[in-house]
């Protein structure tokens, strides 16, 4: 039990530490540029790999019942990115090959890219329109630490988002899956 309570412990830590060193400008942009898309009715795209990409799923999730046109990049659902859509991508290192491929692409096709990572100096971060660096205390003992701030800071963004479209629980209730 110890170790768990240590664990848990060291990840609010973690979270706290974020909390007091958010880069606020740039998650103000980042707000601007989410709030622009889904008001125009334009595609979001989350990508990311790993863990990354489950805690990007949760995010489409939270995007689709505020009634975006949310897709998650490599599902048989997602339709192609068009001019003018989002790209989310999601990467601690911000270096993951798949996501700055997805990238790449986005910004081929016209879209704009939101990089949130935890790296500034990736390569995510050079080429996103719009980047967040989430903070970290400089000792890191499990990388699991960076996916559960990456977990927190996006459930927040995104009830910030809620909040901005003027969206509330019941209507997100009334898009929340049925059959599940």
């Amino acid at each position: 039990m110890d170790r768990i309570r240590k664990i848990m412990q060291r990840e609010a830590d973690v979270i706290e530490y974020a909390c007091n060193n958010l880069p606020e400008e740039d998650v103000k942009k980042a707000l601007d540029l989410v709030v622009e898309k889904i008001r125009n009715d334009r595609g979001i795209f989350i990508v990311g790999m790993g863990r990354t990409g489950l805690i990007g799923e949760c995010f489409a999730v939270r995007l689709v019942q505020m009634g975006a046109r949310c897709y998650v990049v490599g599902h048989s659902t997602e339709r192609a990115i068009k001019p003018d859509d989002l790209l989310i991508a999601l990467s601690v290192s911000g270096n993951t090959v798949f996501v700055n491929y997805a990238a790449d692409v986005a910004k081929d096709e016209g879209a704009d890219v939101l990089a949130v990572t935890m790296n500034a100096d990736s390569k995510i971060a050079e080429k996103a329109d719009v980047v967040v660096v989430l903070p970290e205390p400089e000792e890191i003992i499990l990388r699991t630490f960076s996916e559960m701030l990456m977990l927190s800071f996006l459930d927040g963004f995104a009830a910030q988002l809620a909040e901005e479209l003027g969206v509330d629980e019941s209507d997100m209730w009334e898009r929340h899956a049925k059959i599940q």
